[in-house]
């Protein structure tokens, strides 16, 4: 990736349940560089449903402009 990201970070999670087998999460992401900064932050948003196997990703959004 441009810019020499080295990190990633979860700022920020939200949990909605939508009953009992789905869900929407709501993302805050923060790439870093080397030197600590910000190469960059967003917001994505991911519904998921829940399946004898586990909790699934079904779509994942990303929130342009936050």
């Amino acid at each position: 990736m441009k810019g020499g990201v080295t990190d990633n970070l979860i700022r920020g999670c939200d949990v909605l349940s939508l009953g009992t087998r789905s869900a929407l999460a709501l993302v805050n992401w923060e790439f870093h560089r080397a030197d600590g900064s910000i190469e960059r932050a967003w917001r994505h948003s991911y519904n998921l449903v829940k399946t004898d196997a586990g909790w699934k990703i079904v779509v994942s959004t990303f929130q342009a402009g936050s």
